[in-house]
């Protein structure tokens, strides 16, 4: 689902601040009732003055979802964008929730585009487990060891994540070419 953004007079006096998109929490994700989650947007100073580390991204209307305003604690140059976050936690009841946010300054001017949270909440959701799938390789590699100048190398395998070498038949000039036989790189016969 895509963000549409409500813009109201976004610019207040040389403060303004461009949506440029959602970092967390898309758009229509299905969360459990009572679900703790944070929902951050990426703004952009677009206004012709930067932002002080005492701005709040601040509850307009909808559903604050137990949402505080939150202080950006960073200033912001302009022209240059922040990632804004906000903790909330997901209504009890099953259904969908939009809530919408928006910059201020700290005495609580607001300006720049309005953002949203939209939410589906479901049962459903605290009954699915995620699954995912984990492909794991072992490979050993070949590595001599000696005691000392005069003894014969022996080998030892170690577990590696990329294999160091790979088997390969002796050609059909070996002595008996229906065994396959493998050679190790630096073991000359």
């Amino acid at each position: 689902m895509q963000s549409v953004n409500v813009s109201y007079s976004t610019a207040n006096g040389c403060y303004n601040a461009a949506y440029v998109s959602d970092v967390t929490i898309p758009d229509g994700t299905i969360l459990a009732p009572g679900e703790s989650f944070t929902k951050t947007w990426k703004f952009q100073n677009s206004g012709s003055c930067d932002w002080d580390e005492d701005f709040v991204l601040t509850f307009e209307t909808g559903t604050d979802m137990d949402g505080e305003d939150t202080v950006i604690e960073d200033s912001v140059s302009v022209g240059e964008t922040a990632s804004l976050s906000v903790a909330l936690v997901a209504p009890e009841t099953e259904g969908t929730y939009t809530g919408y946010w928006r910059v201020s300054t700290a005495s609580g001017a607001a300006f720049g585009q309005s953002v949203f949270v939209l939410i589906v909440v479901s049962e459903d959701a605290a009954t699915s487990t995620p699954t995912s799938t984990v492909t794991s390789t072992f490979t050993a590699t070949s590595t001599p060891e000696t005691t000392s100048a005069t003894d014969t190398p022996t080998f030892t395998s170690t577990p590696s994540d990329t294999p160091t070498y790979t088997p390969t038949p002796v050609s059909d000039e070996s002595p008996d070419a229906t065994s396959p036989e493998t050679s190790i790189p630096g073991t000359e016969t």
